[in-house]
């Protein structure tokens, strides 16, 4: 299926298709976009829609390593190994409170399901954020400032830095 076809297809489903329509659509094939290449129909026009799937998971690839750069900067080992002792201690935790609930004779109280239930999202959340990271280092996306390959410590991200961060620690 080209681009085109869908296109097509998705105008027959009644959705907007991934292109502007009319004299606007024209003008702005002409502007470059944000990866620096031509914006117009003859770049989707010219690919099946494998290609242009390809092509638009590049694009997604580029612009996260861009706002990684910005954002994150260069990541030191330690700072990967204090997020995996934090996980391993919040999930610590949650057993704990899991069969001290458990061993009770009462039922647990309405605080106590409420510590759980916070301490299971806290690990889901941070669960998540390890595997993205993880992924992240997998695919060399974030350097790893203390590793033996990384490349020359960068300056950091305009995000790091933030004094109270993990927030999500201050009950623990």
């Amino acid at each position: 299926m080209t681009v085109a076809t869908l296109r097509d297809a998705l105008r027959a489903a009644g959705r907007p298709g991934p292109r502007f329509e009319g004299v606007a659509g024209r003008e702005r094939a002409a502007a470059p976009s944000i990866d620096g290449q031509a914006d117009g129909d003859d770049l989707a026009a010219s690919m099946t829609a494998a290609q242009f799937s390809r092509h638009l998971a590049q694009v997604i690839e580029d612009q996260t390593r861009r706002a990684l750069d910005r954002y994150v900067g260069d990541v030191g080992a330690g700072e990967i190994i204090d997020m995996a002792r934090n996980l391993g201690q919040l999930k610590a935790r949650y057993i704990g409170q899991s069969l001290a609930v458990a061993t009770n004779r009462q039922p647990p109280s309405r605080a106590d399901a409420q510590e759980m239930r916070w301490m299971r999202e806290q690990i889901e959340e941070l669960e998540l954020a390890f595997e993205t990271i993880q992924r992240a280092i997998a695919s060399e996306m974030i350097p790893i400032r203390d590793s033996r390959n990384a490349p020359q410590p960068g300056a950091p991200g305009v995000l790091r830095g933030v004094p109270d961060w993990p927030a999500w620690n201050d009950r623990a």
